[in-house]
């Protein structure tokens, strides 16, 4: 039987206002070096910003940032609060490895938001946490910085609900998993083409697959190397992946029944939605 596991990972998200007056997304923003990873992090308005909506044209004030701080620190499933200006934010942004040249040099100081970086207590729900913040005056954007880790790490496909994903890693070649060395027509070479093929066809007309995708070694590796997880590695240390959209109804149990039983699979990983976040 392929084994079930749960995938986790370690990234952020950020934005910043470009020059032009447009929005510029990047994958990764380094924190402070005492503040670890952020759960929550809240934007809050500035000058360069004014288009958008929730600031209706305006900075945040001063009293508006102290009562975010208020409603942060007043929560009781917040363990550590930082608080980052534009100059320390325009610093962290340009000494990430992980963001481009090339938007590191559009981007100014006045470009950068002011944010509150927010770390959860472990367990803890904290969805009437972002929903009340959202909705105070001078706040932007809350990024549930947790749950863009969670996807980066796992490769999903932009759009696929995490909860509906499951990826299916076939063996790969020269991997040690004790289930590609049971069967010696797995071992040390990994699946073959026309095993990963005889997957795809067989995951493909089950009724409780909406969509699916091939993700080769290639692929997997440059995701990877992306989130500055390659290092060492090539494309031959990856895993070829199938990955599976449920439709929201489906049974998952039955089709990882079906995928057990296919030949060249090394493990399934689904992605359940934590009960303390929204996916």
């Amino acid at each position: 039987m392929a084994s079930v596991v749960v995938a986790a990972g370690v990234m952020t998200g950020v934005m910043v206002t470009s020059p032009s007056g447009g929005t510029l997304s990047t994958a990764a923003a380094v924190l402070p070096p005492n503040s670890g990873m952020a759960d929550l992090s809240v934007f809050l308005c500035h000058g360069e910003n004014p288009a958008q909506p929730s600031c209706e044209g305006e900075a945040i004030t001063k009293e508006q940032r102290l009562a975010v701080r208020r409603a942060l620190l007043s929560a009781p499933w917040v363990e550590t609060l930082v608080f980052e200006d534009q100059r320390e934010a325009f610093k962290n942004f340009q000494a990430d490895d992980l963001i481009s040249e090339s938007v590191k040099k559009v981007v100014r100081v006045q470009d950068m938001p002011e944010s509150f970086r927010v770390k959860i207590r472990p367990g803890a729900d904290y969805k009437s946490l972002i929903a009340e913040v959202k909705a105070m005056p001078g706040v932007v954007q809350v990024v549930d910085s947790s749950m863009i880790r969670r996807r980066m790490a796992a490769g999903l496909p932009e759009g696929w609900p995490q909860e509906r994903t499951i990826s299916v890693f076939m063996c790969r070649r020269g991997g040690s998993g004790a289930l590609c060395e049971d069967e010696p027509s797995k071992r040390g070479n990994g699946a073959t083409p026309e095993q990963v093929k005889a997957a795809h066809d067989a995951l493909r007309s089950l009724p409780e697959v909406a969509d699916i995708l091939v993700e080769t070694r290639e692929m997997a590796w440059k995701a990877q190397q992306g989130i500055g997880a390659t290092a060492g590695q090539t494309p031959e240390d990856m895993n070829e992946s199938i990955r599976l959209l449920l439709h929201p109804d489906a049974d998952h149990a039955r089709v990882i029944k079906v995928i057990e039983s296919l030949a060249g699979v090394e493990r399934v990983v689904e992605y359940p939605c934590p009960a303390s976040t929204s996916c």
